[in-house]
């Protein structure tokens, strides 16, 4: 590609709009006893192996009931996993639960979760907007990274060569189009082909493009569907299609090759990908003892996440995996093959 410069994928960070805390509606639901000496007697057990127990009464037809519940989480994806990894207790795994009140006294942090199950190269960790993002990177150059954003909205997931937030919520990202229909396994050639051609005008109708240089940009592969390089806009967790502004072509004579961004006006440029703030090799994965954040440490305990508030007040298993980074507020940690990025919130 004659003319074009040697530039990667280039992208802004802009800032993104702030974050109101959510609440912190689950909790995770251990037995339900028609005893109340036997509901104190587990909540004590609990609490002594570190785990933030508590009972709340209820009061049914058949009389009083005693809920034994553990810890305070943000959504239930915190839960599940903290649920999953506790013993059975009474005959019965513990599972999550909405709750309608959480006494303050039992943890003074709530946290909520997203994770990445890790098989690539190394993990990322970048600002976004007023949160983080969670990136994998596979082997390779270019590689289709996945991101895992946690946020005011909730965790959302996607994968693209590169993603940057914007002013609106919205995200930039370099990512495949695929050119054949979502059932292209089942669909015939005919099918596909229609499919790919319709895509391909309409691209070239959007960007201002002459439809052999889109043609020119596919790339293909022998068992695969054929797709394009695009620069999409797009709001993260939702289902309506993005706002393709740009495509991208590899340029093989750099090493590795790269890709570059044309729309009807030439080359994109001026633009500039984040430095990550944390990154690690999941080939060698190292966990440091401990983690220091804002008010607290997190220390590695059994499989759990122990947080200790500096005050040395109180201490509590708040969550799973091993510490390895934080930026005060949001915490990286390792369990196995999965990291899992925690954003703990004052209750």
């Amino acid at each position: 590609m004659p003319g074009l410069p040697a530039l990667g994928v280039i992208l802004a960070v802009l800032l993104s709009l702030a974050q109101v805390s959510p609440t912190i509606p689950y909790t995770v639901q251990i037995i339900t006893a028609s005893d109340q000496s036997t509901a104190l007697s587990l909540q004590t057990e609990l609490r002594l192996e570190g785990f933030p127990a508590y009972v709340v009464r209820a009061s049914t037809g058949q009389g009083d009931l005693y809920r034994v519940r553990v810890g305070a989480f943000a959504n239930r994806d915190a839960a599940l996993s903290y649920a999953g990894r506790m013993p059975l207790l009474g005959g019965s795994q513990p599972v999550p639960i909405l709750a309608e009140s959480i006494p303050q006294r039992t943890m003074p942090l709530g946290s909520s979760r997203s994770s990445l199950s890790e098989e690539g190269d190394r993990i990322e960790v970048y600002s976004w907007g007023d949160s983080l993002a969670l990136k994998g990177v596979p082997p390779g150059a270019p590689a289709l990274a996945r991101y895992v954003i946690i946020g005011e909205g909730g965790v959302a997931e996607f994968s693209a060569f590169e993603a940057v937030p914007t002013k609106a919520g919205e995200v930039l990202a370099v990512k495949p189009l695929t050119l054949w229909p979502a059932n292209w396994q089942e669909a015939s050639a005919e099918a596909r082909e229609m499919h790919r051609a319709s895509l391909i005008r309409f691209v070239a109708s959007n960007l201002d493009l002459p439809q052999s240089t889109v043609m020119d940009s596919q790339v293909t592969g022998d068992e695969t569907p054929p797709y394009l390089v695009v620069l999409e806009r797009f709001v993260p967790g939702e289902d309506a299609p993005g706002t393709v502004l740009a495509i991208g072509q590899r340029v093989e004579a750099a090493d590795p090759p790269l890709i570059v961004l044309l729309d009807g006006e030439g080359v994109l440029e001026g633009l500039a990908a984040p430095d990550p703030l944390f990154e690690a090799s999941n080939s060698e994965p190292s966990t440091p003892s401990e983690v220091l954040g804002n008010g607290w440490r997190a220390m590695a305990d059994d499989g759990f996440l122990r947080l200790e508030v500096l005050n040395g007040s109180q201490t509590w298993r708040a969550a799973i995996g091993s510490p390895l980074w934080s930026d005060g507020r949001h915490l990286v940690t390792r369990e196995g093959r999965r990291v899992l990025l925690y954003d703990f919130l004052p209750r």
